[in-house]
């Protein structure tokens, strides 16, 4: 069937295919579906990572400079806690295969 979106041509690394792979075969979504699928959900994300890059472009180096930095401390403050949200996913995917 002819479609009017858009198609693009992925590689991955080998890891992130099998990771892909798995979640397809575990969900019986193609492949194809589950990667668009990905994407959709982090479209959010992504429209706020080209307003930002836009306004970075546009300011003077002097302004760059500034937001550099801001954002590498803003990332070491936040570190811990994505460490932590990263270590509770764990536990709850640990407990729904009964891994307790």
């Amino acid at each position: 069937m002819p479609t009017d979106k858009p198609r693009l041509n992925v590689t991955f690394d080998p890891y992130t295919y099998a990771l892909l792979d798995r979640i397809r075969e575990l969900s019986g979504t193609p492949m194809s579906r589950l990667v668009s699928e990905i994407l959709q959900e982090v479209r959010p994300t992504l429209e706020g990572m080209v307003r930002a890059m836009e306004e970075f472009q546009a300011a003077s180096r002097e302004v760059q400079l500034e937001r550099i930095k801001a954002l590498e401390e803003a990332g070491e403050r936040l570190m811990p806690d994505v460490r932590r949200l990263q270590a509770q996913t764990q536990r709850v995917f640990d407990k729904a295969a009964g891994k307790e």
